[in-house]
């Protein structure tokens, strides 16, 4: 699960927004389902889901960050 996981070296799409986009569409998708309700691979499948998510979208923030303030050291 862990090179699943590792978005360091996986690029995102042409923009950032689309891969931001794609992870509120997705979060959407499994907002409304009850863990409690589920298998417990179900489960770890939903929160594997979520942790990828959150990844994506700090790594799209970030890139957005750094084109709007980043200051190089000229």
């Amino acid at each position: 699960m862990e090179d699943i996981l590792d978005l360091e070296d996986m690029p995102l799409s042409i923009t950032p927004y689309e891969d931001i986009a794609a992870c509120a569409m997705a979060m959407d998708c499994i907002s409304d389902m009850d863990d409690a309700l589920m298998s417990r691979e179900d489960a770890a499948l939903i929160q594997e889901i979520r942790t990828m998510v959150l990844k994506i979208v700090h790594t799209g923030i970030k890139e957005i960050y750094e084109a709007n303030f980043y200051e190089g050291d000229d």
